[in-house]
This record gives structure tokens, sequence and C-alpha cells, in this order.
């Protein structure tokens, strides 16, 4: 099982907009306690609520959405994403590329291809780790695997 992904860029992003939607509510504040307040001062106070709550609930790492994952086995290569998988059956590979972020299997009886991008943000490690299992379950079922 390989976890693909690095949850940095949304905690990065998610303070962010703590940062802004902070400054947003404080400036609301501070007009309603002066008496200053704008006309049109409502959509935005909510809007800066609603973008507090929810970036500080990622920022703040309260919730943490599920990272993509590659499961190799003897059988099948799985890629499982919130909200959906895919799977290619060993048997019905003609050929396998790793190319950078890109992994690409082509079908034997058809020819088509299919491909699954991996996330930007994901570790050399993994990266390594994954091309080492990939190129051995390709040996084992005898098709070619090529990466870049």
């Amino acid at each position: 099982v390989f976890t693909l992904g690095n949850q940095k860029l949304l905690r990065g992003y998610s303070a962010i907009l703590v940062l802004i939607s902070a400054i947003i509510v404080g400036g609301h504040l501070y007009g309603f306690i002066a008496g200053d307040m704008m006309e049109g001062w409502f959509l935005s106070f909510i809007t800066g609520v609603l973008f507090l709550i929810t970036g500080s609930i990622y920022a703040f790492g309260w919730h943490k959405p599920p990272d993509p994952e590659i499961h190799i086995d003897s059988e099948k290569m799985e890629w499982k994403r919130p909200g959906w998988s895919s799977s290619f059956s060993w048997s019905k590979l003609a050929r396998v590329d790793l190319n950078g972020k890109k992994l690409q299997a082509t079908y034997a009886q058809t020819g088509l291809s299919d491909s699954i991008r991996i996330p930007i943000l994901t570790n050399a490690e993994t990266m390594k780790n994954l091309k080492s299992s990939l190129r051995e379950a390709c040996e084992e079922h005898e098709i070619p695997f090529d990466h870049k």
C-alpha cells in the first residue's frame, strides 16, 4: 500500500484562509464597536465567519481528508481515491509506464491505455518504493515496465 500526496499544501492554504477571514471578521467587529458599520456588511461578515470555521478545521488538523492510495498485489493494482477507485488486473495489461508523476497502463487486448496522476507533493522515497514495487510486479507477470 502506497499512500500518495501530502497535506502541507492544504494546511498552508487553510492557514492563509484563516488569517484573511480573521481580518474580515475583525474589521466588521471593529466597525460595529466604533459605530461605523458599512451598508452591506452582513454577507461579507457571514462569509468571513464561514471561511474562518472552514479554514480552522483543516489548518488545526481537526479534519484530515483521506489521501489517495495505490494497492499492489499479485492479482491487480488498485487506485483508491476519496469518492472512487479503479483497478488494473495484471493478466489484462500489456505494458506499464511510470513517467514522472503519471502512471500509465496499456491493455493487451484493445491497446487502449488508462492513466493515474500521482499527486505533486508525493515524496521521493514513496515514488522510489512505488517504482521498485511496480518493477517487481511487472517482472513477475512478464509485463514490460518503463520509467523515466
